[in-house]
């Protein structure tokens, strides 16, 4: 196994922890336990459900189909909330510009939510890979196949209550989160004060909602992960005529 330095343990005891966060929009969004099913385009490409964009840019086209049946539509970050009452049927077009200093930040998703004249909720998830030359690649178990993060952020929606599983090519260090579901190492362990070592990380019963977890290497390149429990499932938006 590769050394790993005391002081490196050390200092990412005092740190780990304030990577380590959990993300709740409740107060937001009424229901964040839903499926993300909402169909959008970025930057020309269409996506649905939840994406990670690995292209930095200053400006992001965002394209939001329309139905006439929507009476709110909403943008959120941890900086803003823009939302549109009743938006005209058709393509709605949205240019997010990230805020330097903050909304490039890492663990800066943006949330597309679309409600409807019935009530319903719909969302798109979008996170952006902010890293500045810091991700750490590694690969996670999501809906029980394997994905690759070449650049270390990845976004995993599944059910609630399923497990999830991260591992990586040498040591990386991970100080545990009260507010998320318990993360435990499997493979190349050592365990120093409250930061588990490995290469093998099983995260058990992800929780309803959002919840972020983060892993350092030595070199301190970071493997941000989200997980996106959900409970229950509406039809793709747009409704398919």
């Amino acid at each position: 196994m590769t050394r790993i330095s005391l002081l490196f343990i050390l200092l990412l005891i005092s740190c780990t922890n304030t990577n380590t966060t959990t993300t709740t929009d409740t107060e937001i969004h009424p229901n964040p336990k839903l499926r993300a099913t909402m169909t959008y385009q970025v930057d020309g490409t269409w996506y649905t459900g939840g994406i990670v964009i690995t292209r930095k840019a200053k400006t992001y086209k965002i394209t939001v189909p329309v139905p006439k049946n929507t009476n709110m539509l909403f943008f959120n970050s941890c900086a803003r909330e823009d939302f549109y009452e009743k938006p005209a049927e058709g393509n709605f077009n949205y240019d997010y510009i990230p805020a330097n200093t903050v909304e490039n930040k890492d663990s800066c998703m943006l949330l597309i939510t679309a409600v409807t004249g019935t009530g319903e909720y719909y969302r798109g998830v979008i996170d952006f890979a902010n890293d500045n030359g810091r991700g750490l690649p590694g690969e996670y178990l999501c809906n029980g196949r394997w994905e690759r993060a070449a650049v270390g952020v990845a976004f995993c929606q599944q059910r609630a209550g399923l497990p999830v599983a991260v591992r990586f090519e040498t040591p990386t260090i991970f100080a545990s989160s009260k507010d998320c579901a318990k993360v435990t190492c499997t493979d190349g362990c050592t365990k120093i004060a409250d930061v588990q070592l490995g290469t093998y990380f099983t995260i058990e019963n992800i929780t309803e909602g959002y919840c972020g977890y983060d892993f350092n290497d030595e070199s301190d390149k970071i493997f941000r992960l989200t997980t996106a429990g959900y409970t229950s499932i509406l039809n793709t938006f747009p409704p398919k005529k």
